[in-house]
């Protein structure tokens, strides 16, 4: 039988406090093995403690009524458990010391009555699962280990429940019977602790609900339909006033709720005692009064029920390697006062109380059979170190690429026999995998190809923009030999489980294009593209975020202009030149052959080489323009853009004209292209002096501007300006977020006005995720966030508004 055994472990508690834990052991008639955390699976050591605890699953096969009795199980598989984002922390009372709000190993503070500092109760990290026992224990009836055994049709109620006729009584269990590495053991959990003491320093009210920051499991390797098991959600804390005298106990109730946020899976209550509550993915406690006990047993503390724990075991349906829950402590309006108390509104001591919510987690799985899993790496240096899991030695990020990825499972003769979609996370698991030799495909395109039916495969395409930068089956330096998308052969045999089937993607870098105008040049004269003239630029999500000078990278030559020569160092530059460490000082234009009529053009084709020696798909077009002095009837001396709050104010001179007509004013908001007209100054006609001229136009906050003068003749005749930009923002700059696409955690958001800024961050579908206050060149947290595309508005004090998109992987 296959039932959540427990620790029955003597324990002195006061009556002033009340902890909250409950207790476990898996296993059930006929359910397959399952793999479970037991006493032998990890270090036991004490808390309390914020440093990452790590279980080790050891195989539960017998399944037998009373069993203890687990074995090795290979390759192995852990679960690391940390906090992340901690929001909340209190200082103790008497002493310097600044406690987390969440911690491992802690409970309420023992012998409360005594003088001294406030202290933090101590347990064991990784203990038996609900060690510290309170009244009104679990029973294993609220745990069901198997993520596949069937479940009860509602969740348990009361010590002697037993769904579908099976037997879940309790084992009973001390801390001395462990025999060994491999003997005799027990289901083991993590011990967490939420305090409500920063909710009581704060004075926030008693029936609300709080955010104490992140609760991260994470496993070594992908699993499917993990089962989370959580114990004693829920606690109170009570006293006895000493005047007036018979005056009714005083008591606050709070528990622990979780809140998944990992994307892309979905929850099943497999069991539980009537307090937890499941709502979508969201892990409650229903009770109006929670407290420590997991069912109403009769026992009290001074009068008053004990009841009120959430236990019970959730079953993550997906494939799974992280998952993040949200912690918040809910408190509530049926308690007397607001979570905590100080020991002078209790006793004449004078120590304080240390209050907090004590529960347990577990986590059981089927025992995989045949598997193959693997991931997909953002390589942003591609096979330059022959590595696709990290670049430059620092480890790789994950991408699904927004869930457009799906991973094909091939056979000998290449056809698909499963296909299934990338996690969010970027890992991929096949379960169940028959005996063979297979490949894997990753794509864009999903198969209905079956072991039964296999389908000739798709062909093998990423999304626009993104290529692949090699394939090994490894988590070390090495690549396959062939960057395809298709990974090398993988033998699986019985029981097999084969992992680290890896593939590395990249994004391809962008070239900026510019049309720039000068005066006619003069023959075999030679400019610099250092600045004067524009730079060569580019941008690239790994390499460069944010757009700009090539300067230090790759670039490479496409074409040649037909018309003069490109030198580089002084040496002539061949179509296909590849110039690594680009330096614009060295790169000239000489005009050997400038050319006749209305107009002359110079223009050549380059491409920015990214880290992973991967070339822009689409090379830039550099463009040199410049009119016939023949028939010039404009000489413009100067033209110049000043941004005046959100007005341009534009200024011209001309040291000549013959015959001019009109000077028409242009602009464009999509980098050099589609101009439209906003405005007509007139021209001298004949001037031999100096002429000024200006125009001014309001634009639109947050948009980049392109002005250019279109100068025409009396003929018709005309001629362009070269191009000024101006943008309404604070800086010269315009707004910009880097960096974007983001893979570090954070973004910042640069050429934001002065003063106090509001960012909001929106899902693609326009819900607000959260909204906070930055200044400008501030990180932005988003660690939190998932892959996929977001919109950010930014709103200035002043009313001044910007929207941008973020991707986020």
């Amino acid at each position: 039988k296959n039932k959540m055994k427990k620790n029955l472990i003597n324990l002195k508690y006061t009556i002033l406090l009340i902890s909250s834990v409950c207790i476990m052991k898996s296993t059930f008639a006929q359910s397959p093995s399952t793999l479970e955390l037991t006493r032998s699976g990890g270090g036991i050591t004490t808390g309390p403690s914020t440093t990452p605890v790590v279980g080790t699953f050891l195989n539960d096969a017998l399944n037998a009524d009373i069993n203890t009795v687990y074995s090795s199980y290979a390759p192995s598989l852990t679960a690391t458990v940390s906090y992340r984002n901690q929001l909340r922390s209190t200082t103790l009372t008497g002493t310097s010391t600044v406690v987390n709000g969440m911690l491992f190993g802690a409970r309420l503070s023992d012998e409360i009555s005594a003088t001294g500092p406030q202290v933090v109760g101590s347990t064991k990290l990784y203990n038996f699962f609900g060690a510290a026992i309170p009244a009104g224990r679990p029973t294993n009836a609220m745990f069901l280990s198997s993520p596949t055994f069937p479940a009860a049709n509602s969740p348990i109620v009361g010590p002697s429940g037993s769904p579908n006729g099976l037997d879940r009584s309790i084992d009973a269990e001390n801390n001395s019977l462990a025999t060994g590495p491999l003997g005799n053991d027990g289901n083991y959990g993590f011990a967490l602790f939420n305090t409500v003491e920063p909710l009581y320093d704060a004075n926030l009210a008693k029936d609300g609900r709080y955010e104490f920051g992140e609760l991260v499991i994470r496993f070594n390797r992908p699993v499917v339909n993990p089962v989370i098991h959580l114990a004693g959600m829920g606690g109170s804390y009570s006293f006895q006033p000493i005047l007036p005298v018979n005056a009714p106990r005083q008591i606050s109730y709070f528990t622990t709720e979780l809140e998944l946020q990992t994307l892309g899976l979905t929850s099943t209550l497999r069991a539980g005692n009537s307090n937890i509550n499941l709502s979508g993915n969201n892990i409650l406690n229903s009770s109006t009064t929670p407290n420590a006990g997991c069912y109403e047993d009769g026992s009290t503390t001074n009068g008053f029920s004990n009841y009120g724990a959430a236990s019970g075991s959730v079953r993550i349906n997906g494939t799974v390697t992280e998952l993040v829950y949200k912690v918040f402590v809910r408190g509530a309006a049926a308690s007397n006062f607001n979570f905590s108390k100080v020991q002078a509104d209790i006793t004449s001591a004078s120590r304080d109380p240390f209050n907090g919510d004590l529960y347990y987690l577990s986590i059981s799985l089927d025992k995989p059979t045949q598997q193959i899993s693997g991931n997909i790496f953002v390589d942003r240096d591609g096979l330059t170190d022959n590595n696709i899991n990290k670049s430059a030695g620092v480890n790789n990020l994950k991408t699904n690429l927004g869930g457009s990825l799906f991973a094909n499972l091939l056979n000998t003769a290449g056809q698909v026999v499963a296909s299934i979609p990338v996690s969010n996370d970027g890992v991929f698991l096949f379960d169940n995998v028959p005996v063979g030799t297979y490949s894997v495909q990753l794509t864009t395109n999903a198969s209905s190809g079956t072991y039964a039916s296999p389908a000739v495969a798709p062909a093998t395409v990423l999304p626009t923009g993104w290529a692949n930068t090699g394939e090994f089956v490894g988590n070390v330096a090495g690549n396959d030999g062939t960057v395809n998308g298709t990974s090398s052969n993988v033998v699986v045999g019985s029981e097999d489980i084969k992992v680290e089937v890896n593939f590395g993607i990249e994004r391809l870098p962008e070239s900026n294009s510019y049309v720039t105008f000068i005066t006619r040049p003069q023959l075999n004269s030679v400019i610099t593209l250092n600045g004067t003239m524009p730079v060569l630029s580019g941008s690239d999500p790994e390499d460069q975020p944010v757009p700009g000078s090539l300067s230090g990278k790759s670039l490479r030559i496409d074409t040649l202009p037909n018309n003069a020569t490109l030198l580089y160092a002084g040496a002539t530059v061949f179509q296909g030149q590849v110039i690594p460490n680009y330096d614009p000082a060295l790169l000239q234009v000489k005009f050997t052959n400038p050319g006749a009529g209305l107009t002359g053009i110079v223009l050549f084709n380059y491409s920015y080489i990214d880290a992973a020696g991967l070339a822009d798909p689409t090379p830039a077009t550099y463009t040199i323009r410049w009119p016939d002095i023949g028939i010039l009837p404009i000489v413009l001396s100067d033209f110049t853009g000043v941004k005046n709050n959100c007005n341009a104010d534009l200024n011209w001179k001309t040291s000549s004209e013959l015959d001019s007509d009109k000077f028409e004013v242009e602009f464009s908001t999509t980098t050099n292209t589609t101009f439209k007209a906003i405005g007509t100054i007139g021209a001298s006609g004949n001037s031999t002096i100096t002429k000024n001229y200006q125009f001014n136009y309001f634009m639109e906050s947050g948009v980049n501007y392109y002005f250019r003068l279109k100068m025409y003749k009396k003929d018709g005749t005309f001629t362009y300006s070269q191009i000024i930009a101006l943008g309404c923002v604070d800086t010269k700059a315009p707004i910009a977020i880097i960096p974007n696409p983001s893979n570090t955690g954070f973004f910042r958001i640069t050429g934001m006005a002065k003063g106090k800024n509001t960012v909001s961050i929106y899902s693609n579908d326009g819900k607000l995720i959260r909204t906070e206050n930055v200044i400008n060149n501030k990180d932005v947290n988003i660690s939190n966030l998932a892959a996929g595309t977001y919109v950010i508005r930014i709103l200035n004090e002043n009313g001044t508004a910007s929207v941008e998109r973020l991707v986020n992987y």
